[in-house]
């Protein structure tokens, strides 16, 4: 995988309210504290968004995770170059009561 440092070099236009992050530490993210860089992450809280940005991953064939709040994963040490997309607590509140 390219390693990618803004989102000009990504190989879509990005959906509307879709800011992605760059080498940030995973550690910060789980309730456990641990793990390496996350490659390309991204924190999306509108439903509309989140379906389209995962129809242009889906498109492009790029690899992606899905996170919550973070309570019940670990983060390899060896970080993450998958895009890493954390639900906002929106969308979190949203899929639990449907």
């Amino acid at each position: 995988m390219t390693k990618l440092a803004s989102a000009d070099n990504l190989p879509f236009v990005l959906p509307s309210g879709v800011r992605p992050k760059f080498g940030i530490q995973g550690s910060k993210l789980t309730t456990y504290n641990i793990g390496g860089a996350l490659s390309l992450f991204v924190e999306i809280e509108e439903e509309t968004a989140l379906a389209e940005f995962l129809s242009l991953l889906s498109k492009s064939r790029l690899p992606y995770r899905v996170i919550g709040a973070g309570s019940n994963i670990l983060i390899p040490d060896s970080g993450v170059t998958d895009w890493v997309i954390k639900l906002g607590r929106a969308l979190r509140f949203w899929l639990q009561s449907e």
